[in-house]
């Protein structure tokens, strides 16, 4: 931060995106390639931006401009850049080219697993049981993708849910059936269901959904279920607890909510 000229205090900064992050929606960039930043310290500025919870992360890669401060330091630091545009970073004497790629693809799966806000509480329950660093969680997947050439095609959304699965069984973790428990409430959060992965064990007390519905505000009955789902589970997301629920979900406007049924 002192080679760009860029003061910060960091426990300050983390405290202040912390406090507006409850109130507004926050994109926080890390750039990759910049001066002193190795590939081991870049995992740690990931972990720090990470725990600050922003919306989303946005990697970016370093770039050479003409008129910038970096331009001084391009035979300083050995950097290999691109000779046009966007003259993006390729290396430089803290980070090899091979690291650079792998990042790459981190910030593949960064999106599909972090900004695309649709893994809330799958990726979140990998993390907190089984990586120390959050940062360790998207290397592994990206390595896992790359090797499967999942970054070579296009991915529907259903996809992206199979490929965690095959991730999490790969790795052999523990407590596999409460991962899908919350991996299944991701997916019942995108939207009324088309049709269920093989991964996702579905329950629906119908007698309890009708009188459910029959209670709301819809027009009709037809309009309910088209507009809502009922799901078993065997974890209460509301209070945090393990206990067998069933979970109403309503999808309107683009907008889903979720509440306990008795």
């Amino acid at each position: 931060m002192k080679n760009i000229k860029r003061n910060n205090i960091l426990d300050k900064l983390s405290h202040n995106v912390k406090y507006i992050n409850k109130n507004i929606h926050l994109h926080l960039d890390l750039i990759a390639g910049l001066p002193y930043e190795d590939y081991e310290s870049f995992g740690k500025s990931f972990d720090y931006v990470y725990d600050t919870g922003c919306e989303m992360i946005q990697l970016g890669f370093l770039k050479i401009l003409k008129g910038t401060e970096m331009v001084n330091n391009v035979e300083k630091f050995k950097y290999e850049y691109l000779d046009f545009p966007p003259y993006e970073v390729l290396s430089n004497e803290f980070i090899s080219y091979k690291e650079i790629c792998r990042l790459k693809d981190i910030e593949e799966t960064v999106d599909w697993y972090y900004n695309s806000n649709k893994f809330k509480y799958s990726v979140k329950f990998i993390i907190d049981n089984f990586y120390k660093s959050p940062f360790k969680f998207f290397e592994a997947v990206g390595d896992y993708c790359k090797k499967k050439g999942y970054f070579d095609i296009g991915n529907k959304e259903t996809a992206l849910f199979n490929y965690l699965v095959e991730f999490y069984k790969m790795k052999g973790f523990e407590k596999e059936k409460e991962f899908l428990e919350n991996l299944k409430m991701d997916y019942l959060l995108l939207g009324k269901p088309g049709f269920y992965p093989e991964w996702l064990e579905s329950y629906k007390d119908k007698e309890k959904y009708k009188n459910a519905l029959e209670k709301m505000n819809f027009r009709t009955l037809r309009e309910a279920y088209k507009n809502t789902e009922i799901e078993r589970f065997n974890y209460n997301f509301i209070d945090e607890k393990e206990e067998e629920k069933d979970i109403l979900f309503i999808y309107e406007k683009g907008e889903t909510k979720f509440f306990l049924l008795d």
